[in-house]
């Protein structure tokens, strides 16, 4: 199924599904016409220094951290702007908007500051015309990482309290950014959510 949108984007706080429901969707899409990029993109040339960071091994202050994701951004998306030429739909596990949330919510930067550093970094800089948000309540989502042995980070490892503001942070932006959102229940099943999924776009389609 080809989609009217070029470039969507899966969101969401940790643990709320957004790779399992990504894998769902390849059952149902054709794999020629569908690529599936995750961000930060680990073909980058900075790739060692994001698992550094996730780790705890590299400090980096607000400003560093924003242009390293904006520098692995930019490398992703001039892999993928020949394909949206070919007439090919990409699909992204996160994405800028993953950038404004967190890094807006952790630092003291604003969303147009955070917009206008990946400008400088790339000039053909996009934000994905379809955003699909997982949502739910964070203490659901923990429960869920400690029930499914996930191995944690520094993230993952945060309180409850910042994945709240993370979540707030998520919904506000469906109300600021010009983009498309669906925003589904994480706490559904994958197969569940995928339908809904396929279902919008093709909708959108006969549009």
């Amino acid at each position: 199924m080809n989609s009217n949108f070029k470039r969507i984007a899966i969101e969401g706080g940790e643990g709320s599904g957004k790779s399992t429901l990504i894998q769902e969707i390849k059952k149902h899409v054709d794999l020629e016409e569908n690529l599936f990029f995750r961000e930060p993109y680990l073909e980058s040339s900075v790739a060692a220094q994001f698992e550094a960071w996730r780790l705890g091994l590299l400090e980096l202050d607000e400003i560093e951290e924003v242009e390293l994701f904006a520098q692995a951004r930019k490398e992703l998306n001039h892999r993928i702007i020949p394909e949206i030429e070919k007439g090919k739909t990409i699909w992204q596990d996160r994405s800028i908007v993953s950038s404004l949330v967190y890094q807006g919510e952790m630092h003291s930067l604003s969303r147009n500051e955070i917009l206008e550093i990946n400008l400088k970094k790339d000039e053909d800089f996009k934000i994905p015309d379809l955003v699909i948000l997982m949502d739910a309540e964070p203490l659901y989502l923990q429960e869920r990482m400690i029930e499914n042995d996930r191995q944690m980070d520094k993230i993952d490892e945060k309180p409850l309290w910042f994945h709240q503001q993370i979540r707030d942070g998520f919904l506000a932006i469906t109300k600021d950014l010009p983009c498309e959102f669906l925003i589904l229940d994480a706490l559904k099943p994958a197969e569940e959510n995928a339908q809904i999924v396929l279902d919008f776009l093709a909708n959108k389609n006969k549009n």
